[in-house]
């Protein structure tokens, strides 16, 4: 029990305590698989309550909902990148790692760039990483009629849900249903429903074929863990891994080559950027 007055441990030093620290590489990987099967299995609980509220149109805490899920896939790939590093050397990068766990722009990021992953190389992935977590996009002053512009995730959890007051039209904002049903919306191609879905279809499908259980994951580790990739890592090297990560789990455990290649195992590795 603490001592009276003293404040409980951060929850990212929780996690990483409980993950990395006094753990066996084994225990570790263990650990991670559970984890990854957590969050997938709450995304699809949150998912499902989502399908329930677009179906009364109640569309504002459906958009809140689903940024909710959306961090819950998020989740599996933070996980997922921790398993690419040596865990006996990065300990630092572990540790943000899992403060990413908990951040909510972190968490913003890594589902963007793996949704949409527009890029190349890592240098390109890394100006994706800092557009994704930028906090504030300032205005040109209210003479110009174009107002500071928060973070994404202002709009997606925290507009659709609380009261709040702008300072630039002087007005309480309340949150309306009508006003986000745009996010749901096929048409225009915009549906966080469906795009959350197809994120954890392909989740679950790996899940399926055991790409997440402890052994493809220790493979995983031990093709990744050698090189430590920044945005000035080759495009190429990260290809080459991939190819033998693929090669490997085929051989190794029987799983098709082209399902690991298209699996979330071998998404663009973001932990440099945390």
């Amino acid at each position: 029990m603490s001592k009276e007055g003293a404040q409980p441990p951060e929850r990212q030093k929780v996690l990483c305590d409980h993950l990395f620290n006094g753990r066996t590489t084994d225990e570790s990987l263990g650990m991670i698989s559970l984890g990854i099967g957590a969050c997938a299995s709450n995304s699809t609980r949150l998912l499902e309550d989502v399908k329930l509220l677009v179906e009364m149109r109640s569309f504002a805490s459906a958009t809140f909902l689903a940024t909710t899920a959306r961090e819950e896939i998020a989740k599996c790939y933070i996980l997922i990148d921790a398993c690419r590093l040596d865990l006996s050397r990065h300990q630092s990068v572990l540790q943000r790692l899992c403060r990413a766990f908990y951040d909510h722009f972190a968490k913003h990021a890594y589902y963007k760039i793996h949704r949409f992953p527009r890029v190349r190389t890592m240098e390109q992935v890394k100006q994706f990483w800092i557009a994704e977590i930028t906090r504030w996009w300032p205005g040109s002053g209210p003479e110009s009629g174009e107002p500071d512009m928060p973070h994404d995730t202002y709009f997606h959890r925290e507009l659709p849900i609380y009261v709040d007051f702008s300072d630039f039209s002087e007005t309480w904002i309340t949150p309306e249903n009508s006003s986000h049903r745009y996010l749901f919306d096929e048409t225009g191609g915009l549906n966080v429903q469906t795009s959350a879905m197809e994120m954890l279809d392909r989740i679950k499908r790996a899940e399926r074929l055991g790409l997440f259980a402890p052994d493809c994951l220790s493979v995983l580790n031990d093709t990744f863990k050698n090189l430590y990739i920044t945005e000035g890592t080759p495009s190429d090297d990260v290809s080459r891994l991939e190819g033998r990560l693929a090669e490997r789990v085929e051989k190794e455990r029987g799983i098709p080559g082209k399902e690991t290649l298209n699996s979330p195992i071998t998404g663009w590795p973001l932990y440099h950027f945390v």
